[in-house]
């Protein structure tokens, strides 16, 4: 290249030496000629030195040396790119940019978050109203299965509380994770706003909305679903109490039959007390004195004997309605503890 430049400028000088003479300048051609063939010849034999893709240090500095153009020349090639790129890497565009990556990764996370709890409150909801099903089943058939079939429907039951105690736990887990979730995205969002990328923003606010509404939906169907539960709930234990007051109404027959005897002799006692009364009146009257005071002795040992009687009858029916009202209040708390446990 420098040997091109040397035949450059002698060609130059010549035709500086010459330009006072256009006249003989154009009649020259012969000298042109041979200058354009030097310039021809020392090109191709410089080119030909390197094979392609092999390059000196040297002639990368040179080649360095010969990209740099004049002011002028670099202002008017690179004006415009060189600005396109000042501003792409500004810190402004910086900041939108890394918003938008934040406000997109802050999206996914929320829409993975969404969709687990979402199945995990439609699995809760599931789980709910298939032991529902079974507790009404149970609650329809009280008192009427087998101790062997009871136990059966009671152990179905467990198992599927069992499943529907799981659901919830995962429901609360994911309900967390979500939580975070949104209120990352709402970080993301203030973020992205401050930043200048108001696109970013709206567009996470409104994933933001639209996750909201789908978990209200499935809260919605979680809450129907333990609402039918605590009614089945309360079902249950009202007929439970039912089911003990009928037992205990149907083991009282016996009782009851005793207690028209009681009834039956008690009048039949009360007529013989009023007779024996008449019977001392007479004596006394008619003089029979000793007998008068015997009948009427008789009478004070035989109702001082009922009393006590009357009195061990009374505490026996106090203490059985206390024995009633007791396993009757003992069996809602068990329905009730069998359906919190």
């Amino acid at each position: 290249m420098q040997a091109v430049r040397q035949c450059s400028v002698c060609a130059a000088g010549g035709l500086l030496r010459n330009q006072t003479d256009f006249s003989f300048l154009r009649t020259s051609k012969s000298m042109l000629r041979r200058g354009a063939a030097c310039i021809r010849s020392i090109s191709i034999s410089e080119s030909g030195q390197f094979k392609p893709g092999v390059q000196k240090l040297e002639d990368k500095t040179n080649t360095a040396h010969m990209n740099t153009a004049p002011t002028s020349i670099a202002r008017g090639l690179n004006t415009f790119p060189f600005t396109q790129q000042v501003e792409n890497l500004s810190h402004e565009s910086l900041i939108r940019r890394a918003a938008s990556v934040a406000t997109d990764g802050s999206s996914a996370f929320l829409s993975q978050t969404t969709s687990a709890f979402i199945d995990a409150l439609t699995d809760y909801s599931k789980a709910v109203h298939t032991r529902t099903t079974f507790q009404r089943r149970y609650v329809a058939t009280l008192g009427k299965l087998t101790p062997a079939e009871e136990d059966s429907l009671l152990e179905v039951i467990s198992v599927k509380r069992a499943e529907a105690s799981e659901r919830l736990e995962d429901c609360k887990r994911f309900e967390s994770t979500w939580i975070n979730a949104v209120n990352l995205c709402k970080m993301a969002a203030e973020a992205a706003h401050k930043s200048g990328a108001e696109h970013a923003s709206i567009a996470v606010r409104a994933n933001i909305q639209v996750a909201q509404s789908q978990v209200e939906e499935a809260r919605k169907l979680s809450a129907d679903a333990d609402k039918k539960l605590a009614e089945t709930k309360v079902e249950e234990i009202q007929r439970m109490a039912e089911c003990a007051a009928f037992r205990w109404d149907s083991e009282e027959h016996e009782a009851s039959e005793r207690l028209e005897d009681c009834k039956r002799f008690g009048s039949t006692w009360i007529s013989a007390v009023n007779l024996c009364k008449m019977a001392a009146e007479a004596a006394h009257k008619s003089g029979a004195e000793h007998a008068s005071i015997a009948v009427r002795a008789n009478i004070q040992v035989a109702q001082s004997q009922v009393e006590e009687a009357r009195k061990l009858s009374a505490d026996a029916d106090k203490k059985l309605a206390e024995t009633k009202v007791e396993e009757i209040q003992r069996m809602a708390e068990c329905a009730a503890f069998r359906w919190d446990s």
